[in-house]
């Protein structure tokens, strides 16, 4: 009789203990809006890549419970902006862990932006993106010395070489003064959630030497993070996959589900070519794919696409409707996308006979003319 009391003190134990995690395994988004939404009361709220839900403002304040997820930041948009503008301005929260934080005298005019509190991260957040807009004046005038007269975008899907040339040149104006602002952030934040993570998030735009630099301003604790090990890997990934270095040679699945390996392609020229089913990009690059593959499949040729989509589904999917003719992987977990710095899609690699990179991206068909002599 003792024990079974025992027995069910441990197992009311338990279960309190269980739904105390639970309980603390979730963010509260507190708010309150400054403007008359005309009945438009409706704030939404996601992560990326889930189904949208939403609650009510009632009398300006608004409460918004959800499950705290590890390395995503939720977003938030609001009924009134879309009723009156058509569209909408998204508001994301950089969340470190369980909690409740407050954003306050939201004025959806402006866009959906208010002072954050009750969180360091999402304060730290918040300042970085202020330090962002404070540089908007110098990047304006640094497009102007170019452009003068800004291109309007077409609203008729007809986008003109003069729009294209303006519209990478803002890209990389605009990326250049983020990252001269994350520098200074990082300085002033080393032990900040916020500095590692939006290290990890920009180290794509960034040359390697930038991003040790940044890297070795952050705390112990901050640089052993899961943010700050990936840093390390794709510091890694980069050092590895330059012109002249031997790869790593791996093993992916195929669609039929059996093994294709790496090294069973020595003795060929490879192209590795990593892509996803949602990159437009990568989609257009297929019919060149296809008359190389055509011109040299009969030489000592392969190419090997390997899709990052974390769904099988929609890569089969994809691969059953673009009939692709030369070998395919799936890479769902990104653990070859990491040890070749891949960031961005499609990126390519050329690979000798012998496993080495000849070289990353540019003009690969012009290498291979050269290599065949046609």
């Amino acid at each position: 009789m003792y024990n079974d009391i025992k027995k069910m003190k441990w197992l009311l134990l338990l279960l309190l203990y269980s739904l105390n995690v639970v309980s603390q395994a979730t963010i509260t988004i507190k708010g309150n809006i400054i403007n008359d939404l005309e009945g438009y009361d409706k704030i939404y709220f996601k992560y990326n890549g889930e189904p949208e839900d939403s609650v009510r403002v009632v009398n300006g304040n608004f409460e918004i419970i959800m499950p705290f997820r590890k390395d995503d930041t939720p977003w938030l948009y609001d009924e009134y902006t879309i009723k009156k503008t058509g569209g909408y301005k998204a508001f994301n929260i950089l969340i470190e862990h369980p909690g409740i934080l407050t954003l306050h005298n939201v004025d959806l005019n402006k866009g959906f932006f208010g002072t954050v509190s009750g969180m360091q991260s999402a304060e730290d957040y918040e300042e970085f993106y202020s330090l962002v807009e404070s540089s908007n004046p110098d990047v304006i005038d640094e497009l102007k010395e170019k452009f003068p007269v800004f291109p309007e975008f077409p609203t008729d899907g007809k986008f003109t070489p003069e729009y294209l040339a303006f519209d990478k040149y803002s890209t990389e104006v605009i990326t250049k003064y983020r990252l001269i602002n994350l520098e200074k952030f990082i300085q002033t934040h080393t032990d900040s959630y916020a500095s590692v993570y939006l290290l990890n998030m920009e180290m794509r735009n960034m040359k390697a030497e930038a991003i040790k630099r940044n890297y070795s301003l952050l705390t112990k604790k901050r640089q052993n993070s899961e943010e700050g090990k990936d840093i390390v890997r794709h510091l890694n990934g980069l050092k590895a996959s330059q012109p002249k270095k031997q790869i790593k040679d791996f093993v992916l699945l195929d669609p039929n589900g059996k093994k294709i390996s790496t090294k069973s392609l020595r003795g060929k020229y490879v192209i590795l070519d990593f892509w996803a089913s949602w990159c437009r990009p990568c989609i257009a690059e297929f019919p060149d794919f296809k008359k190389l593959h055509k011109k040299y499949r009969n030489k000592n040729f392969e190419i090997l696409s390997i899709s990052v989509d974390k769904s099988s589904e929609a890569w089969l999917k994809a691969l059953k409707k673009q009939q692709l003719t030369w070998l395919q992987a799936i890479d769902d977990k990104n653990s070859q996308a990491s040890n070749f710095a891949v960031s961005a899609y499609p990126t390519k690699f050329l690979i000798d006979p012998n496993g080495k990179i000849i070289m990353r991206d540019g003009d690969i068909e012009k290498k291979l003319r050269e290599i065949f002599g046609y």
